[in-house]
């Protein structure tokens, strides 16, 4: 699946979804953050292996965690997905793969 980021226009409907800061540094970056858990969940890549051009990992995955226990993500796909004709079906697949901590990681066919 190839890499995409979202518009102008797309990022502020999805924007409105991040949940507000508790404490801490304000908080800065955030469509550079999303568009690494993008290229994450497309590329199917593994965190340590995000490219150096995005915010560090670490940041990354917190952000992700946090954002996920928002319900952040449901929230900003059932808003894009009022772009998409009715008229098509459209899946979505949320296959998951236990890992072992370590192995090696090869990636599978898909038939």
């Amino acid at each position: 699946m190839a890499f995409h980021v979202l518009t102008d226009e797309q990022w502020e409907r999805v924007a409105f979804f991040i949940p507000e800061q508790e404490m801490g540094r304000p908080r800065t970056r955030d469509r550079e953050i999303f568009n690494a858990i993008l290229y994450i969940l497309s590329t199917g890549s593994r965190w340590v292996e995000l490219p150096d051009y995005f915010p560090p990992k670490s940041t990354v995955h917190k952000r992700f965690q946090e954002w996920a226990k928002a319900r952040f993500f449901e929230k900003a796909l059932r808003e894009l997905s009022k772009d998409l004709p009715e008229s098509q079906v459209y899946h979505l697949d949320s296959s998951l793969k236990a890992a072992k901590k370590g192995a090696i990681r090869l990636a599978e066919p898909v038939l």
